[in-house]
């Protein structure tokens, strides 16, 4: 963990247990316990203070229009990516001692975005199987939220297969390991039209090598 080895963090959907979890830590152990969700407004704060246009722009709502924002518009406003720096700058300002047990919905311990038959999943995870728990989530609220430019769902509920991990993935009630829910996604390119218009030869030749890796994408998605 570098420079933030003092630092345990507990990364979760919401209502997954992490404040109840660190709080019962921080009281046995002795250690210092900060809650990212604390945190909001002063990161807020520091957002607005930078020129976050995000963070301006909902500042710059009435409390009726906040209210009115659509699950997609409240998601763009959260800053939920602005502030996992904001939290990791809060960890470099404490003390090292006592050792700090740092949660809330903007600590990620590892969110992995891969195929389930990837070689980082396969070799590179396990390989640290000692320090690496696969985690499964009962998320399902983002499966209806995130819609993509056709209004379709860029997010389905899933489920990792048992013994697809077996140094990493939790282990069944009786022998080998069990399956864990998951957030599946479908591969998403995004690209400005700007720049497509600009350059619309690279942009056949993407679009060709997307549809000739197809087949191979398929493979790898299998679990074997």
């Amino acid at each position: 963990m570098g420079e933030l080895g003092h630092v345990l963090w507990i990364g979760g959907s919401s209502g997954s247990g992490k404040t109840t979890v660190a709080r019962l830590l921080a009281r046995r152990h002795g250690l210092r316990w900060y809650n990212s969700d604390a945190h909001t407004w002063a990161h807020r704060d520091r957002a607005i203070a930078a020129g976050n246009p995000a963070a301006l722009r909902f500042e710059a709502l009435s409390p009726a229009e906040r209210a009115g924002l659509s699950a997609e518009q409240s998601i763009a406003l959260s800053l939920h990516v602005e502030r996992g720096p904001l939290t990791v700058a809060d960890m470099y300002a404490l003390p090292t001692s006592p050792l700090i047990v740092a949660e809330g919905t903007q600590v990620q311990c590892a969110l992995v975005i891969t195929a389930l038959n990837s070689s980082f999943m396969k070799n590179d995870a396990q390989q640290q199987g000692d320090n690496v728990v696969l985690v499964g989530t009962d998320d399902r609220d983002m499966t209806t939220v995130a819609k993509d430019s056709r209004g379709q769902n860029v997010y389905s509920y899933g489920e990792i297969p048992a013994g697809t991990y077996p140094k990493i993935q939790p282990s069944g009630a009786v022998y080998g390991t069990k399956a864990i829910g998951t957030i599946q996604v479908d591969a998403i390119f995004v690209a400005n039209a700007d720049w497509i218009n600009a350059h619309e030869s690279d942009y056949d030749k993407l679009l060709r090598s997307f549809a000739a890796a197809k087949p191979q994408i398929a493979k790898l998605a299998q679990p074997q």
